[in-house]
């Protein structure tokens, strides 16, 4: 039993995966009893409004339901399990008071609930990392790359900030994030058609139920599917797994929409989901291809001014990948972002936290960077300095230029939200 937990406390990724939920939880209940945070009411509202209803479609009461909920409703969905219990127990220890003596009590102060609901977001944020630690891991066959991918995501500004908060970006990311693990197992060959239907069931509920910008998750799976390891050209593309692949991804974002339609409109006060879809593609004569390129260069601004040695690390090992590494992976996501973006351009606004999509999957080619320079540095030798005096000297500068900076301005972030 000690020689079991002695084996998991040597594991590094034990040690970020801590680290990053500590970064996560400090400052969670900033703000309490008030709202802060835009748009961070509708997830919950949601479910509350679920458990008064006693309903679980809320197309069955649309304008309750609009007043308090103008997002898809997956989150909501997922609250009711989490919130359920604590409300249950907070009811109880407040003395089983009737009903409607126990909803004046919550809208006094309902910061319990809020509490409970980041928290939740936060371990979700955790889970990412890992999940990145795996893909990494796995694309790349290289431990330390794993490693040193957490790690960047771990420490990443947007990502630590949506973690604190109720909001749908980190829950769609991490959604996108499950879809290119999967999309990994795509790629060998043979891959069993419950893993397609599967693959396309995250991202219609990335997508439908989320966030509908998380479409883009297609793209890893498709491009997955399509050029399989070991597969010369396109001959023999598996027609009827990928039909799996795009019937379930279709099912499950309709099953969304049907079970709250209002929820496209994403809190853009159209009077419809319908006038919501209309009104975007009206806009489409404003938009021009140098006004596309300039809504690029204004996101790489926001990843070069919030996500400096992610980014330019990030980018490196996307230029790595594609000299030594691997083509396929590099170019997919320099697709996948470009889409994305490109997406946000002509059918929504910028939106600085839209990085989230793309930090996570930045973080991979980032670790896959920081693991080639690491063996390089440790393979190097100064006649003027012992071995292990320069290993531990080359190790701080190593470490210190790649996740100092970013660890530092974390702190900062964290101690201001635990101000009063």
């Amino acid at each position: 039993m000690a020689h079991s937990v002695l084996k998991i406390v040597n594991k590094p990724i034990l040690w970020i995966l801590l680290l990053a939920l500590a970064l996560r939880l400090w400052g969670v209940a900033y703000g309490f009893p008030l709202f802060l945070v835009n748009d961070e009411t509708p997830h919950v509202y949601g479910t509350l409004k679920m458990i008064e209803l006693k309903t679980l479609i809320p197309a069955f009461h649309q304008d309750e339901f609009k007043k308090v909920l103008y997002y898809p409703p997956l989150l909501s969905y997922v609250f009711l399990p989490v919130l359920s219990p604590v409300i249950g127990a907070h009811w109880f220890l407040s003395g089983m008071p009737p009903v409607a003596q126990y909803k004046l009590t919550l809208a006094l102060d309902p910061s319990f609930i809020w509490f409970a609901a980041r928290i939740f977001i936060a371990l979700v944020g955790v889970i990412n990392v890992a999940v990145i630690y795996l893909f990494t891991r796995r694309i790349f066959q290289s431990e330390s790359a794993g490693l040193f991918a957490a790690l960047f995501l771990a420490l990443s500004f947007y990502h630590v900030q949506l973690s604190h908060n109720v909001r749908h970006w980190l829950p769609a990311a991490f959604l996108l994030t499950l879809v290119w693990y999967f999309s990994s197992a795509l790629y060998e060959k043979n891959a069993s058609w419950k893993k397609y239907l599967l693959s396309g069931a995250l991202v219609g509920a990335a997508a439908g139920g989320v966030n509908t910008a998380a479409v883009i998750g297609l793209i890893p799976i498709f491009f997955a599917s399509v050029f399989q390891r070991g597969r010369e050209g396109l001959a023999r593309i598996q027609v009827k797994k990928l039909a799996i692949l795009f019937l379930s991804f279709a099912a499950i974002t309709l099953l969304f929409v049907a079970l709250h339609p209002y929820g496209l409109t994403r809190a853009e006060g159209a009077a419809s989901p319908e006038a919501d879809v209309l009104g975007r593609f009206s806009l489409l004569y404003q938009k021009s291809i140098s006004g596309l390129v300039h809504f690029w260069g204004i996101y790489v601004g926001a990843l070069w001014n919030f996500e400096t040695p992610l980014f330019l690390i990030g980018v490196l090992g996307v230029c790595f990948s594609f000299w030594r590494g691997s083509r396929f992976w590099a170019a997919t996501f320099v697709i996948y972002a470009f889409s994305f973006f490109t997406l946000l351009y002509f059918f929504d606004d910028f939106t600085a936290r839209g990085v989230i999509f793309i930090t996570p999957i930045l973080a991979v080619f980032a670790g896959y960077a920081a693991d080639r320079a690491w063996e390089k540095l440790r393979n190097l030798e100064i006649d003027k300095f012992s071995p292990h005096v320069f290993s531990v000297l080359i190790s701080i500068l190593f470490f210190s230029l790649l996740f100092g900076w970013q660890f530092i301005t974390d702190l900062r972030y964290d101690w201001l939200l635990s101000q009063k």
